[in-house]
């Protein structure tokens, strides 16, 4: 089960024209090829790594450099990222069992 939590938000800001990603414990090829594959373009990656835990944050723009306001294309790129990190996600492989005092 993929352990990935996702939150896509719209920066309003005047001087920023792009939505902001951020993707907390993942796989940044799969995060990456999956913002490609969505026809998104990445101006800027903030990639913070600290110890067990991972904070990915991306702001992106749509293929011709317009910021994404549409709440449905939002939650697309939310449910889309979800979907490829499950894919990536490997199955847990329980520990082989071993016999006492072995």
């Amino acid at each position: 089960m993929c352990q990935s939590r996702i939150n896509t938000k719209l920066i309003s800001k005047a001087k920023m024209t792009s939505a902001r990603v951020s993707v907390q414990g993942t796989n940044l090829f799969t995060i990456t090829n999956c913002l490609y594959h969505l026809w998104l373009e990445i101006h800027v990656a903030k990639i913070t790594t600290m110890v067990d835990q991972v904070l990915d944050v991306f702001y992106v723009t749509d293929n011709e450099g317009r910021k994404i306001e549409d709440a449905e294309r939002l939650e697309i790129i939310r449910r889309e990222l979800l979907r490829a990190l499950e894919q990536a996600s490997p199955e847990p492989v329980p520990a082989p069992a071993q016999a006492a005092g072995a």
